[in-house]
C-alpha cells in the first residue's frame, strides 16, 4: 500500500459541496408517478360520497376500458402514505428507548387507520347481526300471518326494508373497512422494506457475509408481504369472541337450550385451530428457508467489506473511495461521476481529463449523457474502472482510498492516471493507493508492503527500503521485472492492435463488442489485467455501442389485453399427468353433487312422517352422505394442492432452465432485480396466492351452478331472475377486468426497480458509504416505492370498486336517489348543446315538476336520462353513474309515460306485458286501476284482443292510460312523465293525476308539463330556460319571489287559474313541512 501526502490534509480550493443536497436519481426512467392529485389529498369531506362508493375511480376505469394504461394514468399517492411518511411513523414507534416489540410498533404506527377500520368493522358486524335478527322476525311474522293472525302490510314492509338496508350497509362497510386495512398493511410493507434497506446499508462485513441479493429480495418480496396479507384480518382477533357471544344469545332466543350444541362445537374447534396454526407456522418457517435457498441460487452476490477483528482504525475528515471492482449505476456517465453532488462543469472537465476519459466520451453515443446499462455492461473493464475513479476524485474529500484502480488499464493509461490524477489533480490530499505496480512506489511518501497473509512485511520510505534491501520489497520488484519481460511481446502486439482499433473507431467502423472487451480483459493475468483503453494514444474499447441508447434499458414486456385461455391450459397441463387432470376435473362435479344430495335428503327428511323421520335408517343415510361429502371434499382439496405444487415446481424449473440457457445479452439488458422479481414475488404468487384463490374459485363456481340448478329444478321462474343478474355481473366484471389487468401488470413492472436497487446497492455498499450516499440511495428507493405504491393503491381501490358494485347489484341497484352533476347534452357532435351544465339533486320519492317555455330543454332531460343522445357529465342513481352502465339495463329500470303514447300492433297483453312477466290477475288489476278493465273485457278475446297498428282502435286518452298501466305493472322506483296529459280531456287528466299520486307515492316522479296545475303540488320544481337550469326549489318558495321565472309563468295565466295555482302550492307546502323527504347529496 502506498501513500502520498503533501503535509497536512487541507481542502482543495473550490466550492464546498453538500453531499446530501441532490438525490441520486437516474436521468432516464420510464416509470414515474403521475401528477394527478389523489382524492384523499383534496377536501375529502366534500367528496365523501365518491370515496365511499369508489366513484373517484371513474375516469381511470373509463380510460382503462378504451386503451392500455401507463403509470401516468395513476393517481399520485396520498401525501400521508408516501414512503417517507410511512417510514417516519414506524421509526418513531420503534424507538429502542420505548422497548416495544416490532409487531406492537407496526400496529401503533398505523393506529389511526386501524382504529377507523375497526370502527367500520364493528358497524359491519352490527348490521350483519341486525339483518339476521330482522330476517328472523320477518319469518315469525309470516308464520303468524299463515296461522291466521292479522298482520299489517306496514310491519312486513318495514322488516323487509330493514333487511335490505342492512344488506346495502353491510356491503358498503365491508369494502371501506377492507380498503382501509389493506392500505395500512401496504404502508407497513413499504416502511418495513425501507427499514430493511437502511439496515443493509449499515451492515458490517460480519453481518453482511451471509446476506445475498437473493436473500434480501425474498425478504422484501415474500416475508414482508405477510404484513399486507395479515392486517386486513387483524380485527377478527378481538371481534370473533364478541360475535360468538352475540350469536349465542340470538341462538338461545331462537332455539333455546339447543344453542349449546353450536356453542360447544365452536369451543371445541378453538384448540383444533390453535394446533393447526402452530403446525402451519412451522411449515411456513421451513418454506421460507427453502425459498431463501432457491432465490439465493439466482444471485450469489455478497459484500466484500472487511472489519478489523483486533485493534482500531480511524479517519479524520471526509473520505472518498474507489473500489477494486468498479460499482456502476444504470444511468448516464455524468450521473455516475456526479453521484448526486452539485455539478461544477470546470471541476468535472478536469476530472474527466485527469482520468483519461475524454477520448472515450467522444466515441460513446451521447458523450457524458450516454446511458450505461446495469453493472456497466456497455463499458469495458478499463472504462468502468476510470468512471469509478472519476466519481471518487470528483468528490471533495480529505482522504482518498484507491483500491488498485490501475490494474484494469494498460501501462500507458496507467501512467496518465497516476501522474495527472493521483499525483496531479489530487496533489495536497491524503491518498492511499493499493497496487502491485511497484514502479510507481518511487513517488510515494510511505510504502507499506503486505505479505500473503495480510501482515505488514515492511514499511518506510521507498529509498530507505531499497537501501535496506528489504526482502519483501525486493521479491516484489523481481516478480514485476520478470512479468514485464515475459509480456513485452504481448504489449507490442496489443499496441499495434489497439492503434488499429482506435483508428477504426475514429472512422466510425469499430464494432468491437462489450463481450469481447470483457473476454479480453478477463484473459489477462491478475498482475496486469490489461483492458482496452480509449485514453490518449491508448486503446480501450470505446467503440460505438448501440446507436439507440434506449436499447440499453430494455423495457419490461407487458402483455396487453385479456389473459388468453392458453395461459390457463398451460397452467393446468403442468399440474400433472392427463389422468390426474381428468380426476381433478371430475372431482368438482362429484363433490358438488354430494353437496346437493345432502341438501335434498335433508329437505325430504323434514317432510317425512314422524315415524319415518325418527328411524335409524334415515339417520344412517344422512351420516353416510355427510361422511362421503367430507371425504370427497378432503380428497379434492388434497388433489388440487398436489397439482398446484407440481405446477409451481415445473413452471419454476422451466423458467430457471430458460434463464440459464439465455445469451449474455439477456443479462445485459435485464436488471438483476427484474429477474429476481420473477423468481421471488411472482413465484411466491404461484406458491401462496394462486392455490387458495384457484380452489375458492372452483368451489364457488360449483356452489353457484349447483344452487341455480337446484333452485330452477324446484321453480323454473328462478332463471328469469338469475339471468339478468348474471348478465349484470358479467358486464361489470368485463368492464372491471380491462382496467384491473393493466393496473396489476403495471404494479408488477414497477416492483422490479425496487429489487434492482437492492441488488445494485448491495454490490456497491462500500462506495455508497465512502461517498456519503446513504441518504441519497434511500431517497431513490423511496421514489421507486412511491411509484410502485401508486399502482398498488389503484389495484386495491378498483378491487373494492368491483365488490361494492356487485353488492349493490345484489340488492337494489336503482332505488330512488337521483342526481345530475354538470350534465350537458347535444343531439349531434356538430350541433350546439341542448342542455348546458345541468346539476341538481332529487330527494328520495320526491315529485319534481320540470317547466319552461317551448324549446327550453325540458324533453332533452328525458333524452339524456335514456341516453338517446350524446351525454357529458354524470347521472347518479344511488351513487352509481348510469352513463357507465349498459343502456338496456338503464332503460328497463326506469318507467316512462311519453307525450305521444304508442301502441304496437298485436294484443292488449303484448302491449302491457311484452315479455310475459306478469299473471292475468296482475294485468286485470292494472287495467282496473286505470279504469280500462271494462273496455278490454268488451273486446273480443279480452287480454288477447287485437290492437290495430298505432293503436288506432283506441283513443289518445285510452292509449295514455295503457301506458300508465304498463308503468304500474313494472313498479320501477323512477317514473318520468313527458307532458302525458297534454292531449287528453279533463276527465282523463284527473284520472291520470289521481292514479299517479296514489300508486306512485313511494317513487321518484319527474313530470315534464305545460299545464302548471299538474305540477304545482310537486315537492320541487325545476325551471328550464335555453338549456340551462335557472331555478330549482319548492314551488311555494319560488312563488314567494316575485322576480322568479316560475312567478312570471304563473302570472301569465288567467286570474282565477293564478289564484288556484298559488293555493295549490301553498297547500302542498304546508303538508311538506310535516313530512319532508330527506335529501341525499350527489357530488
Amino acid at each position: 500500500m502506498a501513500s502520498n501526502s503533501d503535509g497536512d490534509s487541507k481542502h482543495q480550493q473550490g466550492a464546498e459541496v453538500d453531499e446530501d443536497a441532490v438525490p441520486v436519481t437516474p436521468r432516464v426512467t420510464k416509470y414515474r408517478t403521475s401528477i394527478q392529485c389523489h382524492p384523499f389529498d383534496k377536501s375529502w369531506l366534500l367528496h365523501i360520497f365518491s370515496l365511499i362508493t369508489f366513484s373517484w375511480l371513474g375516469p381511470t376505469m373509463q380510460q382503462g376500458s378504451k386503451r392500455q394504461l401507463d403509470t401516468e394514468d395513476m393517481y399520485a399517492l396520498p401525501s400521508f402514505d408516501t414512503a417517507e411518511r410511512c417510514v417516519s411513523r414506524l421509526e418513531n414507534m420503534w424507538d429502542p428507548k420505548k422497548k416495544r416489540s416490532f409487531w406492537v410498533a407496526c400496529c401503533l404506527s398505523e393506529y389511526a387507520g386501524l382504529i377507523f377500520a375497526g370502527f367500520i368493522f364493528v358497524s359491519e358486524s352490527t348490521v350483519q347481526v341486525v339483518g339476521a335478527y330482522l330476517l328472523g322476525q320477518l319469518t315469525r311474522v309470516l308464520e303468524r300471518e299463515e296461522a291466521g293472525e292479522a298482520i299489517s302490510d306496514r310491519t312486513t314492509y318495514l322488516y323487509a326494508l330493514g333487511i335490505s338496508l342492512c344488506a346495502l350497509m353491510n356491503g358498503t362497510f365491508h369494502h371501506i373497512c377492507f380498503f382501509l386495512a389493506q392500505r395500512a398493511g401496504h404502508c407497513l410493507r413499504t416502511a418495513t422494506i425501507a427499514l430493511v434497506y437502511k439496515k443493509a446499508l449499515k451492515l458490517s462485513t460480519k453481518g453482511a457475509h451471509d446476506v445475498t441479493v437473493g436473500h434480501m429480495t425474498n425478504l422484501v418480496s415474500n416475508d414482508v408481504e405477510r404484513f399486507f396479507l395479515a392486517l386486513p384480518y387483524i380485527h377478527f382477533i378481538w371481534i370473533g369472541p364478541v360475535q360468538t357471544i352475540v350469536v349465542a344469545v340470538l341462538l338461545w332466543d331462537l332455539v333455546g337450550a339447543y344453542a349449546l350444541c353450536g356453542i360447544g362445537l365452536i369451543v371445541l374447534l378453538i384448540p383444533v385451530n390453535t394446533i393447526t396454526s402452530r403446525m402451519y407456522a412451522r411449515f411456513r418457517e421451513k418454506t421460507a428457508k427453502q425459498t431463501d435457498r432457491r432465490v439465493r441460487i439466482m444471485s450469489e452476490v455478497s459484500s466484500t467489506e472487511l472489519l478489523p477483528s483486533k485493534g482500531s482504525a480511524g479517519v479524520r475528515g471526509r473520505v472518498s473511495y474507489a473500489s477494486q471492482e468498479p460499482w456502476i449505476l444504470a444511468t448516464t456517465v455524468r450521473e455516475n461521476i456526479l453521484f448526486g453532488a452539485a455539478d461544477d462543469p470546470a471541476r468535472r472537465a478536469a476530472v474527466i481529463r485527469a482520468c483519461a476519459l475524454e477520448r472515450d466520451l467522444q466515441l460513446l453515443p451521447g458523450g457524458e449523457q450516454a446511458l450505461i446499462g446495469e453493472r456497466g455492461v456497455t463499458l469495458s473493464g478499463g472504462q468502468k474502472a476510470r468512471v469509478s475513479l472519476a466519481r471518487a476524485v470528483y468528490r471533495q474529500a480529505d482522504v482518498y482510498l484507491l483500491d488498485d484502480p490501475l490494474s484494469a488499464v494498460d501501462a500507458k493509461v496507467g501512467r496518465v492516471l497516476f501522474e495527472e490524477c493521483i499525483c496531479g489533480l489530487l496533489a495536497g490530499k491524503t491518498r492511499v493507493l493499493a497496487t502491485h505496480q511497484v514502479h510507481h512506489l518511487a513517488k510515494a511518501d510511505l510504502v507499506v508492503v503486505l505479505d500473503a497473509n495480510g501482515r505488514v512485511a515492511a514499511q518506510g520510505v521507498y529509498s530507505d527500503l531499497l537501501a535496506q534491501k528489504c526482502e519483501a520489497l525486493m521479491s516484489e520488484l523481481e516478480a514485476a521485472q520478470e512479468d514485464d519481460d515475459n509480456n513485452n511481446d504481448d504489449d507490442d502486439d496489443e499496441d499495434e492492435d489497439d492503434d488499429k482499433d482506435e483508428e477504426d473507431a475514429a472512422d466510425g467502423k469499430g464494432e468491437t463488442s462489450n463481450v469481447r472487451s470483457r473476454a479480453q480483459s478477463e484473459s489477462k493475468s491478475r498482475s496486469r489485467q490489461v483492458s482496452e483503453s480509449g485514453g490518449e494514444g491508448a486503446d480501450e474499447s470505446a467503440e460505438s455501442t448501440d446507436s439507440n441508447a434506449n436499447a440499453l434499458f430494455k423495457q419490461e414486456d407487458r402483455f396487453a389485453g385479456q389473459v388468453t385461455w392458453s395461459t390457463y391450459t398451460t397452467y393446468f397441463k403442468h399440474m400433472g399427468s392427463t389422468l390426474f387432470i381428468i380426476a381433478l376435473l371430475l372431482s368438482v362435479p362429484v363433490v358438488q353433487a354430494l353437496y346437493i344430495g345432502v341438501d335434498l335428503f335433508l329437505a325430504n327428511w323434514v317432510d317425512l312422517e314422524d315415524s319415518e323421520r325418527n328411524s335409524s335408517r334415515q339417520v344412517g343415510i344422512y351420516c353416510g352422505l355427510l361422511a362421503a361429502l367430507a371425504t370427497g371434499a378432503m380428497l379434492r382439496a388434497i388433489m388440487f394442492q398436489l397439482g398446484f405444487v407440481e405446477a409451481s415446481r415445473r413452471l419454476h424449473d422451466n423458467m430457471f432452465a430458460a434463464v440459464i440457457a439465455s445469451p449474455i445479452r439477456f443479462f445485459d439488458t435485464n436488471p438483476v432485480g427484474r429477474i429476481l422479481n420473477r423468481f421471488s414475488k411472482d413465484t411466491g404468487y404461484l406458491d401462496d396466492i394462486l392455490p387458495p384463490t384457484y380452489l375458492d374459485f372452483i368451489q364457488l363456481i360449483g356452489i353457484i351452478l349447483g344452487t341455480i340448478i337446484l333452485a330452477s329444478a324446484i321453480n323454473p321462474w328462478v332463471l328469469l331472475a338469475a339471468g339478468p343478474i348474471l348478465v349484470i355481473f358479467v358486464l361489470i366484471r368485463g368492464y372491471f377486468l380491462r382496467t384491473a389487468r393493466e393496473i396489476k401488470r403495471l404494479e408488477a413492472i414497477c416492483r422490479s426497480p425496487i429489487y434492482s436497487h437492492f441488488s445494485t446497492s448491495l454490490a456497491g455498499l462500500a462506495t455508497i458509504r465512502s461517498q456519503g450516499g446513504g441518504e441519497r440511495a434511500v431517497h431513490l428507493l423511496h421514489n421507486y416505492q412511491n411509484t410502485h405504491a401508486a399502482a398498488v393503491y389503484m389495484f386495491l381501490a378498483v378491487s373494492r370498486w368491483l365488490g361494492f358494485r356487485c353488492d349493490m347489484a345484489c340488492g337494489c341497484v336503482y332505488a330512488n336517489v337521483f342526481g345530475v352533476c354538470n350534465m350537458s347534452m347535444r343531439y349531434a357532435e356538430e350541433l350546439p348543446p341542448a342542455l348546458r351544465h345541468l346539476s341538481m339533486v332529487i330527494p328520495p320519492a320526491a315529485k319534481v315538476g320540470i317547466v319552461g317555455r317551448t324549446g327550453a330543454g325540458k324533453s332533452s332531460i328525458l333524452a339524456a336520462l335514456f341516453r338517446l343522445s350524446i351525454v357529458e357529465g354524470t347521472i347518479n342513481i344511488d351513487g352509481v353513474d348510469v352513463t357507465k352502465l349498459p343502456l338496456s339495463h338503464v332503460r328497463r329500470k326506469i318507467s316512462v309515460i311519453p307525450q305521444d303514447p304508442t301502441l304496437f300492433s298485436g294484443t292488449v297483453r303484448y302491449n302491457l306485458d311484452p315479455f310475459e312477466q306478469y299473471s292475468d290477475a296482475d294485468l286485470w288489476a292494472a287495467l282496473e286501476t286505470v279504469q280500462l278493465k271494462e273496455k278490454v273485457q268488451q273486446m273480443d278475446g279480452g287480454l288477447e284482443g287485437h290492437v290495430q297498428e298505432q293503436g288506432s282502435n283506441f283513443s289518445v286518452g285510452q292509449k295514455q292510460l295503457i301506458c300508465l298501466a304498463r308503468a304500474l305493472l313494472k313498479r320501477n322506483k323512477i317514473l318520468v312523465i313527458d307532458e302525458a296529459t297534454a292531449h287528453v280531456d279533463d276527465a282523463t287528466d284527473r284520472l291520470i293525476q289521481h292514479t299517479l299520486r296514489r300508486e306512485f307515492k313511494d317513487c321518484t316522479v319527474l313530470t315534464i308539463a305545460h299545464r302548471l296545475h299538474t305540477i304545482m303540488d310537486s315537492d320541487m320544481i325545476a325551471v328550464m330556460d335555453a338549456g340551462r337550469l335557472v331555478e330549482y326549489d319548492q314551488p311555494y318558495a319560488l312563488l314567494q319571489r316575485s322576480n322568479s321565472h316560475l312567478s312570471r309563468l304563473v302570472a301569465s295565466v288567467e286570474a282565477d287559474s293564478h289564484a288556484a295555482l298559488v293555493n295549490a302550492a301553498k297547500r302542498h307546502h304546508s303538508i311538506a313541512i310535516h313530512d319532508t323527504p330527506t335529501a341525499t347529496s350527489i357530488v
